[in-house]
């Protein structure tokens, strides 16, 4: 009885020890994940075409996802260099098999090539017949003009009368079903003037419920508190994925002076921002008989999950916000 009590005491330990184990390890690769850094990179260029990259990596490129667009858009994930997921794949296994038609053809022609090496074979076998002697040959008599090819031609010019007239009958019960539709929509043309109108005022309707619904919604309590918590949490999740480098070249060339007006107030407008992110940029803008841009552009950066999914959660597990997300889908019914 004894030993029986320390074996289940052995196997109680041994039991433990796995399930810590196995505790220590989930809680690892949670830390890890949520802890490490998501690596991510977005290369755009355009020159005689466009591509893009998008890559997504983590842990010295243990996992990668990459996304880019060459003749079409491609995606492809891989864990340890090993191909789990490939777009093209996907889309190639989800093609049809080829027609049974292509193969009927094929065999069709397999037997006919058969049948025609059998001829040959026929033909090589039998002894070579002795062609007539010119002497023997029939000669051949002028005869009256064929009766037949003249039949042939008469019924020809009947055949292109009819088809002539059919085409003429065609074309002119064409014109009547034309001229019949227009007199139908004339017809119903006040029907269809009331039916745009009580359709307009629906929409009407429709509007005004909408600027009402938004309108109490926006001005029950609390919305200033679920905005203010909304505009802190998800800045903060935004701030993640601030890049950390910037390299940007556009060389861009319009016959319009507005156009190139405007490619430079676009980038007067987003200086503040470039500002914010070490890189290298340049940008020019130049009038031109040809219009053409090139476009080279890298930006890199990195973000932690453990952050998106702190702020996330506190953003909804807020009471508030909660409450403020079940009215709105209130309302919206």
């Amino acid at each position: 009885m004894m030993t029986f009590l320390e074996v289940l005491k052995i196997i109680g330990i041994v039991l433990l020890a796995l399930i810590v184990l196995v505790v220590v390890l989930l809680v690892a690769i949670l830390l890890v994940t949520c802890f490490w850094p998501f690596g991510y990179e977005l290369i755009v260029t355009k020159h005689d075409a466009f591509d893009a990259l998008a890559r997504v990596h983590w842990l010295f490129r243990i996992l990668k996802i990459d996304v880019w667009y060459e003749d079409g858009l491609q995606a492809q994930a891989k864990v340890f260099g090993k191909v789990v997921y490939d777009l093209n794949a996907e889309d190639e296994a989800a093609e049809p098999e080829t027609d049974d038609t292509a193969e009927t053809v094929s065999d069709n022609s397999s037997m006919a090539v058969s049948t025609e090496d059998k001829a040959e074979i026929v033909s090589a076998e039998e002894p070579e017949k002795s062609l007539p002697a010119e002497e023997e040959r029939p000669k051949l008599t002028s005869a009256e003009p064929d009766i037949k090819t003249e039949e042939k031609s008469k019924r020809k010019r009947r055949a292109r009368k009819k088809s002539f007239g059919r085409k003429l009958d065609e074309f002119f019960s064409k014109i009547d079903t034309k001229i019949d539709e227009v007199l139908d929509f004339l017809i119903d043309l006040p029907e269809k003037a009331d039916e745009l109108i009580d359709k307009a005022v629906a929409k009407a309707d429709e509007m005004i419920e909408t600027i009402e619904y938004y309108s109490r919604l926006m001005s029950s309590s609390g919305t200033e508190y679920v905005w203010e918590v909304t505009k802190k949490r998800w800045g903060a999740i935004l701030k993640q994925f601030i890049p950390t480098k910037l390299d940007l070249k556009l060389d861009y060339r319009n016959d319009d002076p507005c156009s190139v007006v405007k490619v430079w107030q676009y980038y007067a407008i987003s200086l503040p921002i470039i500002d914010m992110i070490p890189g290298k940029v340049e940008v020019t803008s130049e009038q031109a008989e040809e219009n053409s841009y090139e476009l080279d552009t890298k930006v890199s950066g990195r973000f932690y999950l453990g952050p998106i999914l702190w702020h996330a959660g506190i953003w909804y597990m807020d009471k508030k916000v909660r409450g403020f997300i079940r009215r709105a889908k209130r309302e919206g019914k």
